[in-house]
Parts: structure tokens; sequence; C-alpha cells
């Protein structure tokens, strides 16, 4: 019997692009902020932006170089199309690390320029984000990895890092 392999839809490959072009357009965006915004002027929130934001890089990147790893696409194919479902390193902390740095860096973005422009754009973009995006991603993926995926979703929250590093303390503790 010869199963189909999972295709992203169209609507899915247009979200992991927008993302990527986000990335990119957000650190720039995100450096220009620091060095010419700074509307309100409020020093405060201007570091916690900066740790913010790099915190979100972190997560992105971790996501990104952990997918390349472990993930198993053909040679020359998208990470989207691994056939491994990969749970380890940062994914065992959080499901989507690459969402959750670019909404990091969304973040990081309005609190370094302090401007109603930045907040303008950013909100719709988080918007965006929970109400399309993250549920095209959950059905692909349970659609792509079915009950292997279920379960793995009931241990590793979405984006909340903080419940993802408690729950894998207490896994941990129950292991050892």
């Amino acid at each position: 019997m010869i199963t189909r392999q999972w295709e992203p839809s169209l609507f899915f490959r247009g979200c992991r692009l927008l993302l990527r072009v986000q990335i990119l357009l957000g650190l720039v965006i995100f450096c220009y902020n620091h060095f010419y915004l700074n509307y309100v002027g409020m020093e405060i929130l201007l570091w916690v932006g900066w740790v913010v934001g790099l915190a979100g890089l972190i997560f992105f990147v971790l996501g990104l170089f952990k997918l390349k790893k472990k993930g198993s696409a053909a040679e020359g194919e998208s990470l989207l199309l691994t056939t491994t479902l990969v749970d380890r390193g940062v994914y065992a902390v959080v499901r989507h690390p690459e969402y959750l740095g670019s909404l990091l860096l969304v973040v990081g973005s309005v609190l370094i320029s302090q401007h109603w422009l930045t907040l303008g754009l950013g909100l719709p973009l988080l918007v965006w984000f929970f109400v399309y995006v993250l549920p095209e991603e959950e059905k692909g993926l349970i659609e792509k990895f079915g009950d292997h995926y279920k379960r793995y979703r009931q241990n590793v929250p979405s984006i909340n890092f903080l419940i993802g590093i408690i729950r894998l303390q207490k896994r941990r503790k129950r292991k050892g």
C-alpha cells in the first residue's frame, strides 16, 4: 500500500514564507528602532525590549538548528517535509520555537520603538498568528504525524516556554 506524503497547503507554505520575511525585516527594524526611535524615551522598556527580542532570536535559531539536525527531510527538500517528529532540545520545551521566536521579536520591537506605528503593525501580526497561522500549523502536523503528535501535544505547550520548562522538569523527575 502506497501512502501519500504529506504536502503543506498553499496557505501553510505562504505562512512559512511570511514568517521568514518577517524575521528578516524584524531584525532590520529591531536594530533601526533601537538607534532611531525609542519614541517615548522610557529606558526600561528599551532594555526589556532588547532582552525579549534577543530571547526570540535564540528560540528561533535553536528551533531551526534542532529541526535541521534531527528532522529527516530528503536532501534538498524543505524542512517542512521532515518525516520525523522532532521532540528533543528546544522542541521538548515548546512545540513551535520558530513561531515563539517570531512573536518575541515582534513584542521586543514594539517595546524598543515605543511608537504607535510599531504597535499598529505588530498587533495585527500577533492576532494573525494566533487566529490563522498556529491553528493551521497544528492541523497540518496532526495530519502528518497523527497520534504521535497528539501525545507530544499533550506534554509540550505550543509556545508557552515557562510552562514548557516546568513540564520538562517534571518529566525528568519522573524518569530519573
